[in-house]
């Protein structure tokens, strides 16, 4: 991984804790959200919020619905940011 992506990485990975709450446990790279309890849709909503105003991106509400753990919201970090 370059610096920026280790970067957003640390970052996403404070905001899932933030948001998914003490249930998290460990957390990396690779972490999907169906792994994780308590990382349900509400969860994911609010988390994609808090990524769209940290990051100062916009997702799409397609980008949205493939939101499903660590490393497809980094995915869409690059995908935000190169568009």
């Amino acid at each position: 991984m370059n610096l920026l992506l280790d970067l957003d990485l640390e970052r996403v990975l404070v905001l899932v804790r933030e948001h998914v709450g003490p249930h998290a446990g460990k957390l990396g790279p690779s972490t999907r959200a169906a792994d994780v309890r308590g990382w349900d849709s509400v969860a994911m909503v609010n988390l994609l919020f808090a990524l769209e105003e940290t990051f100062g991106v916009e997702f799409t509400s397609a980008q949205m619905e493939r939101a499903n753990g660590v490393p497809m919201l980094l995915k869409l970090l690059q995908e935000t940011r190169s568009a």
